[in-house]
């Protein structure tokens, strides 16, 4: 049996660098892995939560080069067993330094990408990028997926695997309709990795219903809100919320 596997999504560096390293701080005391998104003008898969913490990101002219250094320090000072994974979109990766973004994820053991605009049967272009072979990029299962996908998917994942659990964007009403569990069923009994659960998961009950049928789950736009309406106690209550 797979342990669970949790985790949480934070925009870099936002709404400031202090912020952000305190919450993801505080985040890895209750979860197993953060998701760290890079801000990128054109986010396909992200609601309007967290599309306008990138553009507002953006607007700061805060990049992957200052987002590094914050996540420098949030390996050193954070759980060595925790994960960190990179979210963005694939235009950022093609104009990259191979070279220095393998020596950053290397020196600060970034477990994985996820890029949501990189299907599985695209994902050899990022490798021949020459990306790290250690670096797993994150494959994604929906509810649509057909039995072809998912045995090729849950048979070459490392990581984890992402199930979106909906049609739509991030934010939108979580919901697990009888086609989501089937495929979720299905998915759990294939894979040697976890299978998490994210898009629309705001509340304790919305993870318990992740729970019930996957690995583990992600939520994101919930904890943005907290953050932009409130700021960082605001956040803390809402993380604890989930673990309660």
């Amino acid at each position: 049996m797979k342990n669970k596997y949790n985790g949480f999504y934070l925009m870099g560096n936002y709404p400031d660098r202090e912020t952000f390293i305190k919450s993801a701080l505080e985040g890895l005391r209750y979860f197993d892995f953060i998701e760290v998104g890079i801000p990128f003008s054109d986010p396909i898969a992200d609601g309007e939560v967290i599309s306008d913490a990138a553009q507002f990101m953006i607007e700061k002219n805060e990049g992957f080069a200052e987002i590094s250094k914050s996540i420098e320090y949030i390996r050193e000072h954070s759980d060595k067993s925790k994960d960190i994974y990179l979210m963005t979109y694939s235009n950022l990766i093609y104009n990259m330094n191979m070279k220095d973004f393998n020596d950053f994820c290397t020196g600060v053991n970034i477990k994985g990408l996820i890029l949501p605009d990189v299907p599985f049967c695209e994902q050899s272009f990022i490798r021949q990028l020459n990306l790290d072979d250690n670096i797993a990029l994150i494959n994604f299962l929906t509810p649509e997926s057909t039995q072809e996908s998912l045995e090729e998917i849950t048979s070459e994942a490392k990581g984890f695997i992402y199930f979106i659990s909906m049609r739509g964007i991030t934010g939108s009403k979580f919901t697990m309709e009888d086609e989501t569990v089937s495929i979720l069923k299905k998915a759990t009994s294939l894979s040697n990795v976890p299978v998490v659960t994210g898009f629309g998961i705001k509340s304790k009950e919305d993870a318990k219903m992740a729970l019930n049928y996957s690995d583990g789950f992600i939520t994101g736009t919930a904890l943005i809100e907290a953050l932009k309406e409130v700021g960082f106690d605001s956040f803390k209550s809402k993380l604890r919320e989930f673990f309660e």
